[in-house]
């Protein structure tokens, strides 16, 4: 069992926004909304304190030689970080470079938000063979409850032509849109299964294994609708050998498709995709030596968790006009065919 106490203070001073004297035509109207929002801001007391305790407990049971079970649960918490709590700019420009997420959408700020408590029981079963060690499985399915995730709504209420937080940014589909944090119930739940296995042993040719780690995640918004970021079902699978100094590896990478995204960011789907990774390595006293080749057959592919492609164009306004902006749509593509060589020297 273990207990840890935090306490968390944060505070800022007076923010200061562009001067509208400075500007002229439309840049002085959008500055002028920046002094209105920078004045209010400033109004508010800006010092707040979060006292969190989080707590874990872990069973463990052994009934015989080839099975283990294991019983947890957590309780985490997590205080709103600067970027969540005091991003103030409600402009477009404002909201479009406050960019923690990488998704191409814009940000501001909530002085209103709590911490987030995740509560998370997790079971544990292994098995493997006891007198060899020639095989092992180890499954472990887990459900968490959040209380006051800390996601995003679409922020609205505002008619000034700067603010990307007007009516037609509550409807927006296929576009980048602009959210302000918020607090959420949600839940997740998921597996995550390894296992590994001794195939052939052999003097001359070497010894020859299998291994492979795999895991699905759900998250949901208890209000309704999917959480952003969550990766989709994904395995790997390897063909070990080793022989005298040498390790050598043939791996596949399995990912599904990405269905489950999120609607209030405009969250993009991501297509299936499987790779083929090889690598070997020789190891002499204290000397070792890597070489390997990862997507071995130059697949195209987009990594689920890789966020929006946004680095062609002009991104300060995201919804602009779409001959200079970013499109929206575009994921970020993974590597293609790459090569690589270490050396390790131990001592």
């Amino acid at each position: 069992m273990g207990l840890r106490y935090d306490h968390t203070n944060t505070d800022t001073g007076a923010v200061q926004p562009y001067n509208p004297k400075l500007l002229g035509g439309a840049m002085a109207a959008g500055a002028g909304f920046s002094l209105s929002a920078a004045n209010a801001f400033n109004a508010k007391d800006r010092e707040r304190n979060t006292d969190t305790f989080d707590v874990t407990a872990l069973v463990q049971y052994t009934p015989n030689d080839n099975s283990d079970y294991e019983l947890g649960y957590a309780r985490k918490n997590r205080a709103p970080n600067l970027y969540e709590r005091y991003t103030w700019g409600a402009r477009k420009m404002d909201m479009a470079m406050n960019g923690a997420f990488g998704d191409g959408n814009g940000y501001v700020g909530n002085m209103d938000l709590t911490e987030e408590t995740a509560h998370t029981v997790s079971f544990t079963a292994a098995f493997h063979e006891p007198k060899n060690s020639l095989w092992e499985v180890k499954a472990t399915p887990y459900f968490t409850y959040v209380n006051n995730f800390i996601d995003a709504d679409r922020c609205s209420g505002s008619t000034n032509g700067a603010s990307g937080c007007d009516a037609s940014n509550q409807t927006a589909t296929e576009r980048f849109v602009y959210l302000q944090y918020a607090n959420h119930d949600a839940r997740l739940w998921g597996m995550d299964v390894s296992g590994r296995a001794d195939l052939f042993s052999d003097k001359t040719y070497g010894d020859f294994s299998t291994h492979t780690v795999m895991s699905y995640v759900r998250g949901q918004r208890m209000d309704g609708g999917n959480l952003y970021h969550m990766m989709p079902f994904n395995m790997k699978l390897s063909l070990d050998h080793k022989r005298n100094g040498w390790d050598s590896a043939v791996e596949m990478q399995f990912v599904d498709s990405k269905d489950d995204v999120q609607g209030i960011r405009n969250e993009t789907t991501i297509p299936s995709y499987i790779l083929l990774n090889a690598r070997t390595g020789y190891e002499w006293k204290m000397l070792r030596l890597d070489v390997g080749l990862d997507n071995v057959l130059d697949k195209q592919y987009y990594q689920p968790l890789a966020g929006s492609y946004l680095g062609d164009r002009y991104g300060m306004n995201p919804t602009a006009d779409a001959s200079v902006t970013v499109p929206w749509g575009r994921n970020v593509a993974g590597m293609g065919r790459s090569a690589f060589v270490g050396l390790t020297v131990k001592y």
